[in-house]
């Protein structure tokens, strides 16, 4: 499976039924590059993007999954409770999710720590509830998260063939 491939099955996946619009941007992004770079001009240059680059593809699935509140990015210097309430708002609206957006309110860390030390916590706790919390490698200082049901994760075809899916 080649990178397109892969991220039109995530688009799938998170967007279902109504993935087309963001499929049509990925395919946009990877067939005619230029075309993307105007029509999305404003969003590219945010991340300093002016010209094509290899992971266009990618930054179109980023930033269509951002748009459609599907996808969080996080700051490393970030404080705990701004990151939770980012992590609340990709939450699965299902029981599930629920059930996981209960238990993080209970979870208590040294409001010092950094990302890095709480992060394991809330992937650990996520997990319990069948949550996979991923991040996608854009080669940028920020870090976007998507959060997939470990259903929907093994549903995807080698997830890591591409290295740009980091489970936490």
């Amino acid at each position: 499976m080649n990178q397109i491939e892969l991220i039109q099955q995530l688009s799938e996946i998170l967007l279902s039924p109504d993935h087309h619009g963001i499929e049509a941007e990925i395919i946009l992004s990877y067939r005619k590059p230029d075309d993307y770079l105007q029509l999305f001009k404003q969003e590219l240059l945010l991340r300093g993007i002016e010209s094509k680059i290899p992971e266009l593809p990618l930054i179109a699935l980023v930033n269509g999954l951002q748009r459609r509140k599907k996808l969080v990015e996080m700051d490393w210097k970030e404080d705990f409770s701004s990151f939770i309430n980012k992590i609340y708002s990709i939450l699965p609206d299902n029981e599930i999710g629920r059930s996981a957006k209960k238990a993080l309110i209970d979870l208590s860390v040294d409001d010092d720590d950094d990302p890095d030390g709480f992060l394991p916590e809330i992937s650990a706790l996520l997990n319990e509830h069948s949550l996979l919390l991923i991040m996608l490698d854009i080669n940028s200082d920020s870090y976007p998260l998507i959060i997939l049901s470990k259903a929907e994760y093994s549903n995807l075809k080698e997830p890591n063939q591409n290295g740009f899916l980091k489970k936490l």
